[in-house]
């Protein structure tokens, strides 16, 4: 970008760019604009692609208008020529026709739709994790996708109503520097909240539930299972419940032992992390023994593998010595 903007920067106030000069250098700065707008809406894509899980839809409909964007672009930069200015003022390139504009309108209708979308995952995150505007909009980076609407519909308003009082009235291209300037800016920075806390947004994060399983009594005393399984948590918060069985009084306990009740025993995730930090759930020393079948990896023991299920499975196995002996 720094380069492309120097040499206009370079044609348009070098006084001593002559005429024919321009008329072989007029084309570079439509066809360089052209190409860099097309990468910016290729991040676009990446980035509203990577905030809907991946979807195919949303891919393949962004895919759709960035072709059409290029297509557009490519067409109209065969349109412009050098508008007549006085020796000494430079070499600038201007649209033949009042349609050329297209060349602009193609990208605003990209650059409107990844906004709608955006804004559209937004709003429905809120239903997981209500949040105030302003630190929506900076975690969403809505600040970023809304200057770049913006400045690209400004620019098509100046192609398709302002007027030129003359073929040498370069008004309509004034705000084109800018917009691709501003598009260009705005979408490097756009990429880095992927990093951010949206990548571990509520909206596609999972929901852990202990299941609770009684097993016959063995020669120490009964034996706990716990089945934890993930579960899309797409409209409510990560939520973890684990507990023992036949002792709903237990805090982390199921009552009754139905799976996905989520009562005052619920941790969140970060409360987990807490507790396992600060040793409040070493319950004593563990006898060393294995939940796994030897030869049977991936198995649990006295659970069979469950079949068909999309998720995390872990069982968790207790003996308790009710005589001191372990």
């Amino acid at each position: 970008m720094p380069v492309e903007f120097i040499i206009v920067a370079v044609a348009f106030f070098d006084t001593k760019f002559t005429r024919k000069m321009c008329n072989k250098f007029y084309l570079f700065e439509p066809i360089c604009t052209m190409v860099l707008i097309a990468l910016c809406s290729s991040v676009h894509v990446n980035r509203i692609h990577a905030i809907y899980d991946k979807s195919r839809p949303i891919l393949a409909g962004l895919a759709a208008l960035l072709l059409v964007q290029i297509a557009v672009m490519t067409v109209c930069s065969a349109f412009y020529h050098v508008i007549p200015l006085l020796q000494g003022q430079g070499c600038i390139a201007g649209p033949t026709a009042n349609w050329v504009g297209i060349y602009w309108a193609a990208s605003t209708l990209f650059y409107t739709t990844t906004l709608a979308l955006a804004l559209n995952r937004s709003i429905k995150s809120l239903q997981s994790k209500p949040l105030s505007p302003w630190k929506l909009m900076l975690r969403d980076g809505l600040n970023l996708y809304g200057p770049i609407w913006i400045v690209n519909m400004v620019n098509v308003c100046f192609w398709f109503i302002v007027k030129p009082t003359g073929e040498n009235d370069s008004i309509k291209t004034t705000v084109t520097s800018i917009t691709a300037v501003l598009t260009t800016t705005m979408t490097l920075r756009i990429i880095l909240p992927v990093r951010g806390s949206l990548a571990q947004a509520p909206t596609s994060s999972p929901r852990l539930v202990a299941t609770p399983t009684h097993h016959t009594p063995r020669r120490f005393g009964p034996r706990h299972s716990y089945r934890v399984q993930s579960q899309n948590a797409g409209n409510g918060p990560n939520v973890f419940n684990i507990g023992t069985y036949g002792n709903p009084e237990r805090k982390g306990s199921l009552s009754g032992g139905v799976p996905g009740v989520v009562g005052d025993g619920a941790y969140t995730l970060d409360e987990m992390r807490d507790k396992a930090a600060n040793g409040e759930w070493n319950e004593g020393t563990s006898d060393g023994r294995s939940s796994v079948l030897e030869g049977k990896k991936g198995e649990a023991y006295g659970v069979p593998a469950a079949r068909g299920y999309e998720g995390v499975e872990v069982t968790i196995d207790r003996e308790v010595d009710y005589h001191g002996r372990k």
